[in-house]
């Protein structure tokens, strides 16, 4: 079901100090930046072998980053993990107990399809599922 560990989503109040300072303090370059319209936020992946870091940042006040920003602070937000199939996924984490936050998947401008779990069914961490592409 799992593939690997895609990425670890982190939310940063600031995109270009929290790139500095990973760089400064763990060597690791940004390899992409973007700006995710639908979402409110501005993000960038830093690089950890087949792995990355999501640094968030958000574009305004209605971002549902920034609500998390003000509720808890800097921190993990998410961990995403990749998988063949996102159906079959939310299929057995549904049949597990975990509760999902959306039916069927949601579709990314890119194409990928991604799903979340609802932190209060997992030890309070946002599970995110991506499809393999």
């Amino acid at each position: 079901m799992i593939t690997r560990l895609h990425h670890v989503g982190i939310a940063v109040k600031n995109l270009n100090t929290a790139i500095k300072n990973f760089n400064k303090s763990f060597g690791l370059k940004h390899t992409e930046i973007k700006n995710v319209e639908e979402e409110k936020v501005n993000v960038a992946f830093l690089s950890i072998g087949d792995s990355s870091i999501e640094l968030l940042e958000p574009q305004d006040e209605e971002s549902v980053i920034s609500k998390f920003l003000k509720n808890k602070g800097e921190g993990l937000h998410h961990i995403t993990f990749e998988v063949d199939d996102i159906q079959l996924a939310m299929n057995k984490a549904k049949k597990a107990g975990l509760q999902l936050r959306e039916n069927k998947p949601k579709k990314l401008k890119d194409g990928r399809l991604i799903s979340f779990i609802n932190p209060k069914s997992i030890h309070g961490i946002l599970i995110e599922f991506i499809e393999k592409t």
